[in-house]
């Protein structure tokens, strides 16, 4: 799964956010259980390789602001297993990613799309990204613990964007990193959250977008959530 080991926030908000630019403004107890406890730690290399080697197909609900319009919506992600490619001229994996789904706001529905690919080495280590608005290379491959428990944090790579293959015009960067959290709801799995922190070519914060996963001990994956900052809103995609 390569969204496991990046958080898309073009693929996920880009479309959204432009749709709904023009959109204008307005809109918008008790004891319990015991909390499960957690194990040890979770096989996160393990869980990259199996998202790589698995297709999946999730369906989501959207809710958010954008320029204070109110917004909700349902949205399909779809994700290929893993095929071989190049990237930069040199053998790597690919992934097709795409989000399609429409979304309301200020009393009109507007249907998205939006498509990417990503790459990675035969490690399955991220090392770039391309989609119709952004070409991204890894300044090393991104790297991962073989497994994580509650509490870990780390940073897993960085980003060179560029607006095109040519990568005649750098347009920002993205830095990448990753916490590990305990699901109050689970005692055989651990909730790992990426951060994926976007800046223009000034170094300036752009948008934060933190993509939660929930990782068994067998070291299966399962996407719970993604949720897009930016200076336009903010949105949340929940798997349903």
């Amino acid at each position: 799964m390569y969204i496991l080991q990046n958080a898309r926030r073009s693929l996920f908000a880009g479309a959204v956010m432009v749709t709904l630019a023009a959109c204008g403004g307005g809109g918008g107890g008790g004891t319990s259980a015991p909390a499960p406890t957690p194990p040890a730690s979770v096989p996160l290399a393990a869980a990259i390789a199996y998202g790589s080697n698995h297709a999946i197909s999730i369906n989501m609900s959207i809710s958010g602001t954008v320029n204070g319009v109110a917004v909700t919506g349902s949205a399909s992600y779809t994700e290929a297993a893993a095929v071989a490619t190049t990237f930069k001229g040199a053998p790597a994996l690919s992934q097709a990613l795409s989000v399609t789904g429409s979304v309301t706001g200020n009393g009109q529905t507007f249907p998205y799309s939006s498509t990417g690919v990503g790459y990675e080495n035969s490690s399955y280590q991220a090392i770039g990204y391309q989609d119709s608005t952004t070409y991204e290379v890894a300044a090393a491959p991104f790297s991962y613990p073989a497994t994580v428990s509650v509490g870990d944090t780390g940073q897993a790579g960085i980003y060179q964007k560029y607006s095109d293959v040519t990568m005649n015009t750098p347009t920002g960067t993205e830095k990448d990193s990753y916490i590990v959290q305990a699901d109050p709801a689970s005692s055989t799995d651990l909730i790992v959250v990426y951060v994926a922190q976007n800046y223009d070519t000034g170094n300036n914060l752009t948008g934060t977008t933190n993509t939660y996963f929930k990782i068994t001990t067998a070291g299966v994956p399962s996407l719970s959530s993604v949720t897009v900052q930016s200076t336009s809103g903010s949105l949340t995609f929940t798997a349903q």
